[in-house]
């Protein structure tokens, strides 16, 4: 039984959507808090036709947010040039210092985190997602809310 209950759940339409008429993946970008039957709790992020899949592949990501280092949770404020200086743009981008960054917003407030997952070695993958709400998506990253 894999009954979900959704926890948080925002979506913002990205400022570059209408460029998108024939990229419909692009439409919605969003953030999911969900939590299983079993307890296990997950992050999804990122853009969709109406809002992020909650299957890892190009556009979309997610994790479980025990497989998320709580030490490097952090907020911030991005301007249009921080966002085109260190990332190149808008929408899914990988900038020089090794950080996916999910840029739905010309500038505005993100929270950045580093996601751990064991195999062969550990693996660290450090993310910037957009997000209305920075302050308390970092709490539930930190494991502040679990409920």
């Amino acid at each position: 039984n894999r009954t979900t209950t959704t926890l948080y759940s925002e979506t913002i339409t990205p400022w570059f959507a209408p460029l998108t008429f024939f990229l419909p993946m692009f439409y919605q970008y969003g953030i999911i808090i969900d939590k299983l039957a079993d307890g296990k709790v997950f992050l999804s992020f990122g853009y969709g036709f109406s809002g992020p899949s909650k299957s890892n592949n190009f556009i979309s990501h997610t994790t479980l947010l025990a497989n998320i280092d709580p030490s490097t949770v952090v907020t911030g404020d991005a301007s249009w040039q921080d966002n085109l200086y260190n990332f190149g743009g808008w929408g899914v981008r990988y900038g020089c210092g090794g950080t996916w960054a999910y840029n739905a917003t010309l500038a505005g407030p993100y929270c950045e985190f580093v996601e751990t997952r064991e195999g062969g070695g550990s693996e660290r993958t450090r993310y910037r997602i957009v997000t209305k709400n920075p302050e308390l998506i970092a709490r539930w990253l930190r494991g502040e809310i679990t409920e």
